[in-house]
């Protein structure tokens, strides 16, 4: 794994950087031998997973976002440093201050991290430790954005709806719904069409459906989430067809920026 930037927190997992930053490539320090298969990376903090199910964190971890119990005197952690204790990994995610990892049977899920928005799932949070759920189907794609998580499911049978899975801060739209308060600790359903792809941004998220169809929901302060008022987006959206721009083929991939959104069709 190479890394290049800013690395004031440890997050480039080469130790601290004289000025803070670097614009070459560095080899992130890891166990010999390892063969990283995926990387993610939060605000300030990256993980990596190996062909074995292996997690690797390092970076910023003061509110535990590592799985490992902060220390006040040395907040950072500087060298990428194996998880342990948790089931083989096949799916990695990092939101601002948290983490997502799903284990090899797709359906168990730890969190750690940041918890002020419900980040870290049904339950509660003890900083630096890995909090886990269940999920009710296997996971086909797990996303984050900053303070919120996403889980792509296997379709029910009928196809019709329950495919996508949500939890954490709510307050601009983030998990489709309205919700008291500024976050649903509970995992809440998605209601749409079969559900092929998903992306988030950092406050709304991108869907794809089987036929085509893109739905998008959340914080839309520069149109990312599709409603040219610019009005926060609080259920599934599609308004494709109403843009000047009318896309004219099938939808066939979606991304997401901080706060901008691509479809590939």
């Amino acid at each position: 794994v190479f890394a290049t930037g800013s690395g004031a927190f440890g997050q480039l997992g080469v130790g601290p950087l004289p000025k803070g930053a670097t614009a070459k490539w560095v080899r992130v320090a890891a166990s010999t031998g390892s063969v990283f298969v995926s990387v993610a990376c939060g605000m300030r903090h990256s993980l990596a997973l190996d062909k074995d199910g292996v997690v690797y964190g390092w970076g910023a971890n003061r509110c535990g976002q590592l799985g490992i119990a902060p220390d006040r005197r040395s907040p950072n952690i500087l060298a990428a440093t194996p998880v342990e204790g948790l089931l083989p990994i096949a799916m990695i995610a990092c939101g601002r201050s948290h983490s997502i990892l799903i284990a090899q049977d797709y359906k168990t899920v730890y969190v750690a991290g940041q918890d002020k928005y419900a980040q870290c799932g049904p339950g509660s949070s003890q900083s630096g430790t890995w909090q886990t759920f269940q999920l009710p189907r296997a996971a086909v794609k797990l996303c984050s954005g900053w303070d919120f998580g996403a889980v792509l499911l296997e379709p029910n049978d009928n196809k019709l709806s329950n495919n996508v899975v949500m939890w954490g801060r709510a307050d601009q739209g983030q998990l489709a719904h309205r919700v008291d308060g500024s976050h649903r600790r509970e995992l809440g359903y998605v209601e749409l069409p079969e559900v092929s792809d998903i992306a988030c941004g950092s406050s709304h998220t991108v869907a794809i459906t089987a036929g085509g169809s893109v739905y998008m929901w959340g914080w839309n302060e520069h149109g990312n989430a599709g409603d040219p008022t610019l009005a926060n987006v609080y259920s599934p959206l599609c308004t494709l067809d109403e843009q000047p721009a009318k896309i004219e083929h099938r939808a066939m991939g979606i991304g997401c920026g901080y706060g901008n959104s691509y479809i590939i069709s």
